[in-house]
């Protein structure tokens, strides 16, 4: 039991890790839609949101990607470490 809780957490980890992946792809399918393009400035309508969706991936860029490596490798080396 106590290894199919590790490898659960790890997947937890993994999938928090991807959660900005997820997020971009939203962002630019949100800037499909509202017909901005692909790169550059867009002063359609509804635009403004994308400013929000920037800083909103920059936060969880900033947050989440140092816990994860953190749950996913150091602790791990630092507990097989202590064992030694």
């Amino acid at each position: 039991m106590k290894y199919v809780k590790g490898v659960v957490a790890w997947f937890w980890w993994v999938g928090v890790a991807a959660l900005p992946y997820l997020h971009l792809s939203i962002e630019s399918e949100f800037r499909e839609l509202i017909g901005c393009p692909p790169k550059g400035e867009c002063y359609e309508l509804g635009a403004e949101m994308l400013l929000s969706f920037d800083l909103f991936l920059y936060f969880l860029v900033i947050w989440l990607w140092p816990v994860c490596f953190w749950k996913l490798l150091v602790q791990h080396v630092l507990r097989t470490l202590r064992t030694i």
